[in-house]
């Protein structure tokens, strides 16, 4: 599905094996490219560092043993988000940070963007994610549709009648998930 579609929501509640098949999927396509000969970026990040870590933790578990890997694999912390891409110079490459690690950072639009806990985070942040994607990118956006949204505090001005839909404090998740037509099996009551 991830390849057919630009956007691509894996939806599940806790223990169903979503931080698995989202560590599969990045380390399969970036194999595949580097199987290839073919350039591939790819960022993952989540609201908390505990899922960056997992989902980091998981993709170098799934790379191979033996000989060469055929893909990068990083934990960006600070401003070194260049730095691992120039490292990783042709080869494809996996960088794992939170979405501040895109402000500031030179590197490439990205040809794969997963945001894993989606339902945690606000659209703001998640458009720092859709911003770096290239021309022909992939958003796999990866949560719990029952879980808390963020929790915000601040005062809202008003909205018009033409703007009700657009809640500044819903998740970038809970968007996604109201833009499915009426009777898709993801789409909220």
């Amino acid at each position: 599905a991830v390849l057919s579609r630009r956007l691509t929501a894996l939806i599940g509640p806790p223990g169903t094996g979503k931080t698995y098949a989202l560590a599969r999927l990045v380390a399969s396509l970036a194999q595949a490219h580097g199987d290839a000969g073919r350039p591939f970026r790819a960022f993952v990040t989540a609201v908390t560092h505990a899922a960056i870590d997992e989902l980091h933790k998981r993709i170098e578990e799934l790379m191979p043993k033996k000989g060469s890997a055929p893909f990068e694999v990083g934990r960006i912390h600070g401003k070194d988000m260049d730095a691992f891409f120039e490292r990783a110079a042709a080869r494809p490459a996996v960088a794992c940070g939170t979405m501040f690690r895109l402000l500031g950072a030179k590197a490439a639009a990205f040809d794969l963007v997963v945001v894993d806990e989606a339902s945690q985070m606000r659209l703001t942040e998640a458009m720092l994610a859709v911003h770096r994607l290239a021309a022909g990118g992939r958003l796999v956006l990866c949560g719990d549709d029952q879980q808390l949204g963020p929790i915000l505090q601040g005062a809202y001005p008003a909205r018009e009648e033409c703007d009700a839909s657009f809640d500044p404090t819903a998740s970038a998740f809970a968007h996604v998930l109201r833009a499915l037509p009426v009777g898709h099996p993801a789409r909220p009551a």
